[in-house]
């Protein structure tokens, strides 16, 4: 039995908790860090992992065959068969409202950019803190978004690259 479906099973004859469960699914290539962190938000109260796997391709298939898709998303970068971009661009044109968060151990400009582009609502580091990663869950469950330093300041880039390209495209335009 997978831990997932241990953690789902005892759920329901553990204490109960309180409030609506918002459900989410994680993708993550490392097996080891995949049920660690199904364990982890398993325990935040008013969530539950209702799908995990180890890459892309196998995460898609998963969501289909699910009544109800997930919430949320924590989607690994860096994935075999079919990466974290092309899984977010692919999730995001067929389950718009699921709300995707970027996991990686890269905080480079490009990835964390590629990223929210391609339809993640946050980017969050693989050493992020238990309580900061419950902490990220809450304010996308309240706010569909969160802003962690390194997204804002990638995010800030982003904007005034954006903002230069249209100003120097103007430009070649006129002239």
């Amino acid at each position: 039995m997978m831990v997932t479906e241990q953690l789902n099973e005892n759920s329901s004859t553990g204490p109960a908790k309180k409030g609506i469960e918002l459900t989410v699914a994680i993708a993550d290539d490392q097996q080891l860090f995949l049920k660690s962190l199904v364990a982890l938000v398993n325990t935040f109260n008013n969530f539950r992992v209702i799908a995990d796997a180890l890459n892309g391709v196998d995460l898609i298939k998963k969501i289909n065959s699910i009544a109800e898709p997930p919430e949320i998303l924590l989607l690994d970068v860096n994935m075999p068969l079919m990466d974290g971009l092309a899984t977010a661009k692919m999730i995001s044109v067929k389950y718009p409202l699921i709300k995707m968060v970027a996991l990686s151990i890269k905080d480079d400009d490009t990835t964390i950019i590629d990223m929210l582009k391609a339809g993640c609502c946050a980017y969050l580091l693989k050493d992020i803190h238990p309580d900061e990663l419950e902490r990220a869950l809450l304010e996308i469950k309240n706010k569909g978004y969160y802003n962690a330093d390194a997204a804002n300041i990638n995010y800030r880039r982003l904007i005034i690259h954006e903002t230069i390209q249209k100003k120097c495209s103007a430009v070649r335009t006129r002239n």
